[in-house]
This record gives C-alpha cells, sequence and structure tokens, in this order.
C-alpha cells in the first residue's frame, strides 16, 4: 500500500495534490460569494445589498482526479539483475569464510527464467582458472536428499513398507531380513562405511558398481546391531538406491566412490 509520503514526494502526486488544492480553494471562494438562494435549508445568511448588477452565475470547478498509484512491476533485466546481486553476495558471504573456493549457483522463477552466478576458482590455488558454469559437477551427498525423498514416497504410495525387513530386495545380504528401509535413512543398518576402506581410496576415480561398494563395506565387518545407534554411513544409501530401482524399474548412472554414490538420483 502507498503511504502518504510515498505518494506526494512523487512528482505526478505532487502535481495532483495542487491541482486538488487550487480546487478546494476555488469552491471555498464560491460558496463564500453565493446568495441566499443558493444556501442550505435552516442556514442563516443575511440579506444580500440591493443592486442593479445581475448576479453571477457559479460555475461548477472540474475536480482532477488522482491516478491509481500502482507501482510499476520491474522490467525482467531489472529482476534479472536484482536476482544476480543477491545470489552474489550469497557466494560470496560464504567463499568468505574458507567454506569453498569455488562454487556455482543457479536459480529459475516462475517465469522459467534462469539467473546463474559463479564465485571462486577451480582450485585451491588462488591462481588457478575461475570457475567455469560449463563443467558438469558431482554433487555428491546432495543425491541424499533426493533418495529420502522417493523413498518416503514410495512408502506413501504404498510401494515400500519402512520397517520391513529388505532381505526380499538383497536376499544374500546376511541379516537382510532386520534391516528396514527406516534402518537405513537414520543410518542404523549397522552396514559399515566404504568411503574409507583402503580398496576405494585407492581407487577413487573407478567407476563402482553398488554390488562392489557394498561388498567393501561388508568386507569391513558391521559397526552395529540394526535398529541400534546411528552411524553415518553412504552406503546405506547405496542400499536405498537399489531398493529405489527394483521398486520402480528406473536405473540410475554409474559414480565414482568419492561423495555418496546414491546413484538412483
Amino acid at each position: 500500500m502507498t503511504t502518504l509520503k510515498n505518494t506526494f514526494t512523487n512528482p505526478a502526486s505532487r502535481r495532483v495534490a495542487a491541482g486538488l488544492a487550487v480546487a478546494g480553494l476555488l469552491l471555498t471562494a464560491a460558496a463564500c460569494s453565493s446568495s441566499a438562494d443558493d444556501a442550505s435549508p435552516g442556514v442563516a445568511v443575511a440579506p444580500a445589498p440591493s443592486t442593479t448588477a445581475a448576479t453571477p452565475t457559479t460555475q461548477p470547478i472540474p475536480i482532477p482526479s488522482a491516478p491509481p498509484t500502482t507501482a510499476t512491476p520491474p522490467t525482467p533485466s531489472a529482476q534479472t539483475a536484482a536476482t544476480r546481486r543477491v545470489l552474489d553476495q550469497i557466494l560470496e558471504s560464504h567463499r568468505a569464510t574458507g567454506e569453498f573456493v569455488g562454487a556455482r549457483i543457479a536459480v529459475r522463477d516462475r517465469t522459467g527464467t534462469v539467473t546463474e552466478v559463479t564465485s571462486g576458482t577451480q582450485t585451491v590455488d588462488p591462481a588457478s582458472a575461475p570457475v567455469d558454469p560449463d563443467v558438469p559437477w558431482n554433487i555428491g551427498s546432495v543425491t541424499k536428499t533426493f533418495v529420502a525423498v522417493v523413498t518416503l514416497q514410495l512408502a506413501d504410495e504404498g510401494r515400500l513398507d519402512l520397517d520391513a525387513g529388505i532381505s526380499r530386495y538383497f536376499p544374500s545380504l546376511p541379516g537382510a531380513e532386520r534391516i528396514t528401509p527406516r534402518d537405513l535413512l537414520q543410518h542404523r543398518s549397522g552396514l559399515h562405511e566404504y568411503n574409507d576402506q583402503p580398496a576405494v581410496l585407492q581407487n577413487m576415480t573407478r567407476k563402482w558398481t553398488p554390488a562392489e561398494l557394498i561388498a567393501v563395506a561388508e568386507a569391513a565387518g558391521r559397526v552395529d546391531e540394526p535398529g541400534a545407534a546411528a552411524h553415518y554411513s553412504n552406503t546405506n544409501y547405496i542400499v536405498l538406491g537399489e531398493i529405489i530401482e527394483q521398486v520402480t524399474g528406473t536405473r540410475g548412472r554409474r559414480r565414482s566412490a568419492r561423495g555418496s554414490w546414491s546413484r538412483w538420483a
């Protein structure tokens, strides 16, 4: 809603206000010079002095109407520039605290317009090239968010039981009947982490299969019983990704071992 202050600081609004003020003064003067015949009933008016001159007829004075004070919507280019400034500030504030050496961020608004900015360099060397927005990056553990959401969606659709054992999906996995999708989501399955095992650390660029990474984790032994204390393990989300693929029939893409392998997402 436009405030009074904003209304009268606008040049067009000031002109309208001035017109209204002049019109008000003219109306007041006309009312004061009107005859007794024009007075409202019940109001005592002194008789006009006798004169031979014709009484002037009071003409209505037009009152200018104020135009609607609707704000002009910003142009798409202005919106994009404003969004870019905000994104720049977000990236630079986080880079300044040492959270990353380089990053890329993109936002798509409701009209489908994509605004993208980058910050920093491609490596830890400050002299290295700036971030290239056309180079795809592995988003790693961000895929866990998508895997968890799809798992819950399948449960909501009645296609997956969060509290049933996963032996139907992994019949050869020892104790799979006691591990549930809920345990996997909450990192309470007892499955070991594959990502810190020597076999994987020495072959980080290799494209591992889910079965291979699960085997690496199993070779390291279990960290706890299913349903016990939480132990963060990327292996849990590899297993969830495999379950989703079996339930939906959708196959994911192979990824390297670095980060979360949740390939379904």
